[in-house]
C-alpha cells in the first residue's frame, strides 16, 4: 500500500495503553501465557468501539485467536457477549478458568455480558453459526519469524518463546502451542494461506458493515524491520475489509526532561518492551515503539 492510500483513513497515536496490568483479573497460571493483550489496551479498544457506535450492549464479538480470553474481559463488563475460538487445549482450560473467575467477581453487576471459549480450528470458523457485530483479536506470528538473539518479542506479542523465558514475572515453561494446526507453528506461505482462511471466515460471519479490530506489531528479522502489521492489513483488504482508522498504541512515552546530578538534561521515558528488545535496540537494531490497532469495516458488495 502506497502513501496515498494511507492518507485515506484516520491515523493517530494512543498513549497510556500499558499502564495497568491484569493484576487479580486472571487466574495465576494464566499469567505465564506469552501473548496476553495489554489490559489497558483492550479496554481502550472496547471504549473506542462503543464510542464509535460499532458495538453496543447485547452485541456479540468474535475472537478467532481466543488464547486465555483476554479480549473477553472488557466485553463481559461492558454488557457485550464474547466468543473466542482457540485450538490449544491448555489455553482453552485457562481461558475458561478466567471466565469463571470473572463471573464470580461480577455476578452482582447489572447487564453483565457473557464470555465463551470454544476449542477449535479457526480455519474452519466460517462453519460456525451466528452473526457477529465485531471481530476483535490479535494474530500470532509464524514460528519461523521468531529471533531469539534479536529479542523479537515485546510485552504483548503472540508467538513462540523459548522455555525458561521470563514474561511479566512468570516463567514460560513450554512453547506457545503444540497442537497440530496451531497457526503460530506454521511458517512462510502456509502461515499466510491459513491466515487468509481465518480472515475470510471472519468476514463471512460479520453482519453487514460489521467491524474487525486487529492488534498487530512489526518484528525484527536478521536486523531488519518486517512490516507484519501492513501485511496483515493487506491480507484483510484482500478478502473485503476496508480500513477505517489505524492507531499507534505507544510502547514508549516521554514525560519531558530532568536535571541529573552533574547538571545534564536527562529525558524521562517509560518503555514497555522486553529486556532483549531494549538490548537489541541499544546495539543498533531498528526500533519498534508501538503496536498497531487496525480498525476495518466489512465492505458492502
Amino acid at each position: 500500500m502506497g502513501p496515498e492510500m494511507k492518507n485515506m483513513y484516520e491515523q493517530n497515536v494512543w498513549k497510556g495503553c500499558y499502564r495497568f496490568g491484569w493484576q487479580n483479573h486472571l487466574v495465576p497460571e494464566a499469567f505465564s501465557h506469552p501473548a496476553k493483550v495489554s489490559f489497558t489496551l483492550a479496554g481502550k479498544i472496547y471504549d473506542h468501539a462503543i464510542k464509535m457506535g460499532w458495538i453496543k450492549k447485547g452485541d456479540t464479538v468474535l475472537d478467532p485467536f481466543g488464547g486465555i480470553c483476554g479480549f473477553g474481559f472488557h466485553a463481559l463488563v461492558n454488557g457485550i457477549n464474547w466468543v473466542g475460538v482457540e485450538l490449544e487445549e491448555k489455553f482453552v482450560k485457562l481461558g475458561q478458568q478466567n471466565i469463571d473467575l470473572w463471573n464470580r467477581k461480577f455476578r452482582d453487576w447489572p447487564n453483565l455480558g457473557t464470555a465463551r471459549i470454544i476449542r477449535g480450528d479457526s480455519r474452519r470458523i466460517k462453519e460456525r453459526e451466528g452473526e457477529f457485530s465485531m471481530i476483535c483479536s490479535s494474530p500470532p506470528f509464524e514460528k519461523s519469524l521468531t529471533t531469539k538473539a534479536e529479542g523479537t518479542y515485546g510485552l504483548t506479542e503472540k508467538g513462540i518463546l523459548p522455555n525458561g523465558t521470563k514474561r511479566g514475572g512468570s516463567i514460560i515453561t513450554g512453547d506457545y502451542g503444540n497442537s497440530k494446526g496451531q497457526l503460530g507453528n506454521t511458517s512462510n506461505d502456509t502461515f499466510w494461506e491459513a491466515s487468509k482462511e481465518i480472515v475470510q471466515g471472519c468476514h463471512e460471519l460479520l453482519k453487514p458493515s460489521g467491524m474487525a479490530i486487529f492488534v498487530c506489531k512489526d518484528y525484527i528479522k536478521t536486523g531488519k524491520r518486517v512490516p507484519f502489521s501492513q501485511r496483515w492489513a493487506s491480507l484483510c483488504e484482500s478478502v473485503g475489509f476496508k480500513i477505517v482508522c489505524w492507531h499507534h498504541a505507544m510502547l514508549v512515552e516521554n514525560y519531558g526532561f530532568r536535571l541529573t546530578l552533574d547538571g545534564q538534561e536527562e529525558e524521562i521515558q517509560t518503555s514497555r518492551k522486553s529486556f532483549f528488545r531494549r538490548l537489541a535496540e541499544k546495539n543498533g537494531s531498528p526500533r519498534i515503539d508501538h503496536e498497531d490497532v487496525i480498525c476495518m469495516r466489512k465492505a458492502i458488495s
